[in-house]
């Protein structure tokens, strides 16, 4: 939940940033922890919101629940 939550604050900030996530191109490096699941989630949220997001994963133990969701939400998810 903590980390939904924290998903969702830096989707927000992004969003703001953006001026709206529809159309944008988000790119996203991801590690591992909940850091990682952070940004997945985040990414996850701006996928939903109309952004075209990528993931590259740097890590090769990253947060399993956190990509689920941003696959179950259509990020593209690459491995480094």
């Amino acid at each position: 939940l903590a980390a939904q939550a924290a998903g969702a604050v830096q989707a927000g900030s992004a969003v703001h940033r953006l001026g709206g996530a529809a159309g944008a191109g988000v790119g996203l490096l991801v590690g591992g922890g909940h850091t990682g699941g952070d940004a997945l989630l985040a990414g996850a949220a701006l996928q939903r919101a109309g952004a075209r997001v990528t993931a590259l994963l740097a890590t090769e133990h990253p947060h399993a629940a956190a990509l689920a969701q941003a696959y179950a939400d259509g990020v593209t998810v690459l491995s480094g």
